[in-house]
């Protein structure tokens, strides 16, 4: 919405029509103290105005890991990020009642 002004209500961004087409999408911010914000908060607007399952919410976390910079090797860096979904998946299991698919 702050580069894109012009979209007028988040809804109306093509956020949508690229999990319809099921692209590879990762919510990141370019500049957290500019915009004044977090992943946390933009996957939380994620979900709030584009419904995602708790499927379609791993995805993008998943994705958003596996395209970050990472400091170190890259087998280093699939440890991490395999560590992170095993995290991720262990706490699904145990709000599995809560969430949809």
């Amino acid at each position: 919405m702050q580069t894109n002004p012009s979209i007028g209500k988040l809804k109306n961004h093509s956020f949508r029509k690229m999990l319809d087409n099921k692209l590879s999408i990762a919510i990141c911010t370019d500049n957290r103290t500019v915009s004044k914000t977090n992943v946390s908060k933009e996957l939380e607007l994620a979900v709030e105005h584009f419904d995602l399952s708790y499927r379609q919410l791993k995805n993008c976390v998943i994705y958003g890991l596996k395209r970050s910079f990472y400091p170190g090797t890259y087998q280093q860096k699939r440890d991490y990020v395999r560590s992170i979904i095993d995290y991720y998946e262990a706490v699904e299991a145990k709000h599995k009642g809560l969430l949809r698919d």
